[in-house]
């Protein structure tokens, strides 16, 4: 079977489905009158409330598909040469993915903001292209630190990234300081980011809590060359970050106008993948 069918009959059932306001809403408004007559206002809240709640979930679950299905476009070619090259792969496509993809549709259902339930279908994409493959438990958990993250968050992991080009700690590793370490931390203009140090503090507080980076530990000890002038706890970005900013990469080109490329021996077709660049930044290459 083709990659995208299941794409494609997700995408046809968010279409065709004619889903249904929450059981209890309609029942508990007509009770909640019929009790207390002068509850109608209230009532008449609970319906608009059930109804909006059931738009946005068939909105959320529709989002999510449309999304996957364009980042598979561009990633399927790749996909398809690691199942058959792969043992592995193979059964995370056939036994791991259709049960994360139903959790990803489950989690979508709550979700407020658009923009996270964009990177749930980029998480699911990237993680059946992901070498290795670090399996359903990585990929879930990926989906879930995805979705604590404002955009403003997301950009603040970013801008640590591009500033910290070298291969991360572990998550929870601390140790002490180095020179280069201090260098790349404070090389970072905030300002030029609109980031004020109490958002920064706060910001990097919160990605710390979620494994993805991890504080520098100071000791007293200053490098040689650096002088600490801002009043900002030093972090670095630690292994399990890379791993979700790889994850949140777009499949999909920044030039439109650029067609996918075919698999040689398939209709499946890919496209290196492509990620948003922090304002104020140009891209790298």
């Amino acid at each position: 079977m083709a990659i995208d069918d299941p794409i494609s009959a997700l995408q046809a059932l968010n279409d065709s489905d004619e889903r249904q306001r929450p059981v209890l809403a309609e029942p508990f408004a007509i009770a909640l009158t019929a009790v207390f007559p002068n509850a109608a206002p209230a009532a008449k809240a609970l319906e608009i409330a059930a109804d909006r709640i059931t738009r946005q979930k068939a909105a959320n679950q529709a989002e999510l598909t449309n999304v996957l299905a364009e980042e598979i476009k561009y990633c399927c070619g790749k996909i398809q040469q690691l199942e058959e090259t792969s043992e592995e792969h193979r059964r995370f496509m056939r036994e791991d993915m259709p049960d994360l993809l139903l959790d990803a549709l489950r989690r979508a259902e709550t979700v407020r903001d658009t923009k996270r339930v964009q990177r749930l279908a980029r998480v699911l994409a990237n993680a059946a292209q992901a070498v290795p493959q670090k399996g359903a438990d990585h990929a879930e958990e990926m989906m879930r630190v995805s979705l604590e993250l404002s955009e403003r968050e997301v950009a603040a992991l970013k801008i640590i990234a591009s500033h910290q080009g070298r291969i991360g700690l572990p998550a929870g590793e601390l140790r002490p300081v180095r020179g280069p370490d201090l260098q790349r931390w404070y090389s970072v203009n905030w300002n030029a980011f609109d980031f004020s140090p109490h958002e920064v503090e706060s910001t990097c507080g919160k990605l710390y809590g979620l494994g993805l980076l991890a504080p520098l530990q100071l000791f007293n000890y200053n490098p040689p060359g650096v002088t600490i002038t801002q009043p900002l706890t030093p972090y670095e970005l630690v292994q399990k970050g890379r791993d979700l900013l790889a994850y949140l990469k777009s499949n999909v080109p920044t030039d439109t106008t650029k067609k996918p490329i075919r698999h040689p021996e398939s209709r499946d077709s890919l496209s290196a993948a492509g990620s948003p660049v922090p304002p104020g930044r140009k891209p790298a290459g």
